[in-house]
């Protein structure tokens, strides 16, 4: 018999991730437990392979859907973003943030990430080509704060937090 496929948004070190990892039945329930593949989406799209076992409670009550495990929007929650932002009477400008929750809409196969900045949290549409998940010492740096995003474009603003982190740790 062939496994079901149930999703689950797992808390950190779970599936061997700093952060929160999605994880896919690998397994049928066996003695009140499944193998559980790690999701590569998200923060942790391109890291290699991991199964761990874990009980079917668990499994059942952090249930996702498959849309949004591999949409890989959860995988956020806790990490520190450059992400694209307008402030109210302002064009539009790259500001550093911490993602503290997301929803996700199953009907539209969409999300939207909570980011809290230095002024206030708010809500932005999660579309990954709009930010970057940073390392703490670049997010601590800020090489792109208030720059316009036509004047650093994506690729670039992901250049210069690459070279700030490069930099910073000696390499």
């Amino acid at each position: 018999m062939a496994p079901i496929n149930l999703y689950a948004l797992f808390k950190p070190g779970v599936l061997r991730t700093e952060g929160f990892a999605y994880g896919r039945t690998a397994s049928e329930e066996r003695q009140g437990a499944y193998d559980i593949e790690r999701v590569p989406s998200g923060r942790w799209e391109g890291i290699g392979a991991f199964s761990a076992q874990r009980g079917a409670p668990e499994v059942k009550q952090r249930g996702v859907t498959e849309e949004e495990a591999l949409s890989g929007i959860g995988t956020y929650v806790g990490s520190t973003l450059c992400i694209a932002r307008v402030p109210q009477g302002k064009p539009k400008v790259w500001n550093y943030g911490v993602v503290v929750s997301y929803t996700w809409n199953n009907l539209g196969k969409s999300g939207v990430l909570q980011v809290t900045f230095a002024d206030a949290t708010r809500d932005l549409a999660f579309g990954s080509e709009e930010f970057q998940d940073l390392a703490l010492e670049t997010y601590a740096l800020r090489p792109c704060y208030l720059r316009g995003t036509t004047d650093v474009m994506p690729a670039e603003m992901r250049a210069l937090h690459n070279a700030a982190h490069d930099h910073f740790n000696g390499v």
